[in-house]
């Protein structure tokens, strides 16, 4: 029964930018982490004795119904002759067809599972592409003010215009996140 924080330490430093991403996707897995607190429950021996036998009487029961149902499926079907071959082969045709929906079935939920893992996977992966932005936004302001600034030498005005300018492009030729969202959707 706790409570789990985490703090990710980024920097805006093009030099480090592969650490920052990849401690942004750590902080990313990190946080769809959840924790459930459960109380601790504690039984008395006597609520468990009396569980056991309650437990023991149900399964008594039921295996005197499976005994006696048995018994009176097995007699109706003696008793009947000429519909007895028509009714086994209804029952037949039934599991048949029962065994094939379950299958169908089965394959339905898997085929759904799939999706809804490549959906999460893909929603993790634009969620990361968003915090990537915000700290390629953040750099680029960074660098703007100090090319701004009247003390900066030219060539060092320079570099951090040209870093701007990659940063921007970089930015430009990403995606915009929705369009992937809404394209994912209508893909299927």
């Amino acid at each position: 029964n706790s409570k789990t924080c985490l703090v990710a330490t980024v920097t805006p430093s093009a030099t480090s930018i592969s650490e920052t991403i990849s401690t942004l996707k750590f902080a990313q897995r990190a946080k769809l982490v959840k924790n459930t607190a459960v109380k601790n429950e504690t039984y008395s021996v006597a609520a468990l004795q009396m569980e056991i036998a309650r437990l023991k009487s149900e399964l008594e029961q039921r295996n005197n119904n499976v005994i006696s149902g048995d018994a009176a499926t097995s007699s109706s079907f003696a008793g009947s002759s000429g519909s007895d071959s028509i009714d086994r082969v209804t029952i037949s045709s039934l599991r048949d067809r029962n065994s094939t929906l379950n299958e169908k079935v089965r394959v339905l939920k898997d085929q759904s599972n799939l999706m809804g893992q490549q959906v999460n996977s893909l929603k993790r992966k634009l969620q990361q592409e968003i915090m990537i932005r915000k700290c390629k936004e953040r750099r680029i302001t960074y660098l703007s003010s100090k090319a701004n600034d009247e003390g900066t030498e030219k060539e060092a005005i320079t570099n951090l215009q040209i870093e701007v300018n990659t940063l921007r492009e970089q930015l430009e030729s990403k995606q915009n996140p929705e369009s992937i969202h809404w394209m994912m959707k209508y893909k299927e």
